[in-house]
């Protein structure tokens, strides 16, 4: 089960996950939003920047994994609303990714955002 998104769930230790399979980095991303596929989930209580879920993404032909701060973090309210918070709802389930510009600091950031259903797409228009 994932936590809530203001909780902590244990120390900040400094270990990080031991695979070949690499971190989401900006430049693999644009402002143009990108599908991406969740392979897997799992929750990272002792990562050094706070309690973070790694989820482990097909991305553009490649598998990446990105990390997401459980405390403060836009990213994880949006899939937490959206999925849940039981880690099995996410995988197999599409996210678009895009970096988003802040207003106030013009750095640019990754942000989450999700396809239209099937069902919003094929229902049909309104008459009037």
């Amino acid at each position: 089960m994932l936590p809530p998104a203001g909780g902590t769930t244990g120390n900040s230790g400094g270990r990080k996950p031991r695979t070949g399979v690499p971190f989401l980095t900006f430049d693999m991303l644009s402002t143009t939003a990108m599908e991406a596929k969740i392979l897997n989930i799992k929750v990272d209580t002792e990562n050094r920047f706070g309690p973070s879920v790694i989820l482990k993404l097909a991305l553009d032909g490649k598998i990446v994994l990105w990390t997401v701060r459980i405390k403060n973090n836009p990213n994880y309210t949006l899939l937490t609303d959206h999925f849940g918070h039981d880690e099995n709802e996410f995988v197999g389930q599409k996210i678009l990714l895009h970096m988003e510009k802040d207003d106030f600091s013009e750095q640019y950031f990754p942000r989450v955002s999700f396809p239209e259903t099937k069902e919003k797409e094929q229902q049909p228009a309104k008459r009037r």
